[in-house]
C-alpha cells in the first residue's frame, strides 16, 4: 500500500473522529440544557410554594387585623377585600406557573436544536471526509 493511500486513510479517520466529536459535544450541551430545565422546574416549584406560604401568612394577618378592628369576615367590604386578595394570589400563581412552563419548553427546544445542529455538523464533516477521500484517490489514480 502506498504512502499516499495510508495518508488518505489517516486523513479520513481523523475527519471521522472529528465528526463523532462534534456529535458528542452537541449531545453534552443538550444534556446540560436538559439539566438546566430540571433545575428550572425545581426553582419554579419552590417559588410557587413560597408564594402560597406567603399568601397564607398575609391572609392570616389580614384576618387578624380585621378581627382586631372588630370587623366580621362576613362583612361585605371585608369579604370583598379577602376575595380580591385571593384572586390576586391565584393570578400571580398562574403567571408564575405559566412563566415556568415557557422557560422549561425553551430549554427543551434548545436541547433539541443543539442535538440537530450536532448531527448536521457531524454529517457535514463525514460527507466532506468521504468526498475528499474519494476525490483524492481519483485525482491520483495514476500513482495507485
Amino acid at each position: 500500500m502506498s504512502l499516499f493511500v495510508i495518508s488518505q486513510v489517516l486523513s479520513f479517520a481523523a475527519k471521522a473522529r472529528a465528526a463523532k466529536q462534534a456529535r458528542l459535544e452537541a449531545e453534552q450541551q443538550a444534556q446540560d440544557l436538559e439539566t438546566k430545565q430540571k433545575e428550572n422546574r425545581v426553582i419554579a416549584a419552590e417559588q410557587h410554594n413560597d408564594l402560597v406560604k406567603d399568601s397564607v401568612r398575609i391572609n392570616a394577618a389580614n384576618l387578624a387585623t380585621f378581627g382586631f378592628a372588630g370587623r366580621d369576615v362576613t362583612d361585605r367590604s371585608v369579604k370583598a377585600f379577602l376575595d380580591g386578595y385571593s384572586q390576586d394570589v391565584k393570578t400571580d400563581l398562574n403567571r408564575l406557573d405559566s412563566s415556568a412552563i415557557i422557560r422549561s419548553r425553551r430549554f427543551v427546544t434548545l436541547a433539541e436544536r443543539t442535538r440537530q445542529s450536532g448531527k448536521a455538523k457531524s454529517s457535514s464533516i463525514m460527507l466532506g471526509a468521504i468526498s475528499s477521500f474519494a476525490g483524492n484517490l481519483y485525482a491520483n489514480k495514476d500513482i495507485l
